[in-house]
């Protein structure tokens, strides 16, 4: 049921970034950041990686949580937007 995936991190929001990280080290968005940039500095994305190297990307989050991966990635985009069941990850991802 969607409502009882949505009340699940509801509940869990306010110490999701402290449990993912702290407590489990969670480095996925870092991971996925650093194969990225040596994607963009080895040239296998050839033309494609103005696009992140000017800026002129837009992003979207789906299932963003409280927003880590948009974090790590916000600098390479002109527009980020999250997108998550939860409202209340969704607060915290816009502190």
């Amino acid at each position: 049921e969607p409502v009882y995936v949505e009340e699940l991190f509801d509940d869990y929001a306010e110490r999701f970034d402290k449990e993912l990280v702290d407590d489990l080290q969670y480095k996925g968005p870092q991971v996925c950041r650093c194969l990225l940039d040596r994607l963009l500095t080895g040239g296998i994305l050839g033309s494609s990686a103005r696009h992140f190297t000017s800026r002129t990307a837009r992003a979207i989050d789906l299932g963003c949580g409280t927003g880590l991966s948009g974090l790590a990635f916000q600098e390479l985009a002109s527009y980020l937007v999250g997108v998550d069941i939860s409202g209340k990850m969704l607060e915290f991802a816009r502190k």
